[in-house]
């Protein structure tokens, strides 16, 4: 949301990860209020569709996103769905 003109648009490129494995990313999304660190859950990603959340960055100027860190805690059974729900909290440092 552009907080000038009260407009949503595209302001910089998409969120993607290069991983062709990756299923259902995209399917819960959150961000912290300033817009620096944004989540993004997939929980089918793995082969056996354990799932996954990545966390991204964006520099406070910049447009461009990067890959922060990809989360799948260990121990996790096929099916489990790990990212169907993510939330990030108004300040970013709680996931």
């Amino acid at each position: 949301l552009d907080a000038a003109t009260g407009v949503w648009s595209r302001a910089g490129p998409a969120l993607v990860v290069n991983d062709d494995s990756v299923a259902s990313f995209g399917f819960s999304v959150s961000a912290d209020r300033a817009g620096l660190h944004a989540v993004v859950g997939a929980p089918a990603d793995g082969d056996a569709q354990h799932g996954a959340v990545w966390v991204f960055k964006r520099e406070a100027r910049g447009r461009a996103w990067s890959v922060a860190q990809k989360i799948v805690p260990p121990g996790l059974w096929g099916g489990a769905a790990f990212g169907t729900s993510v939330a990030l909290s108004g300040s970013g440092r709680v996931l």
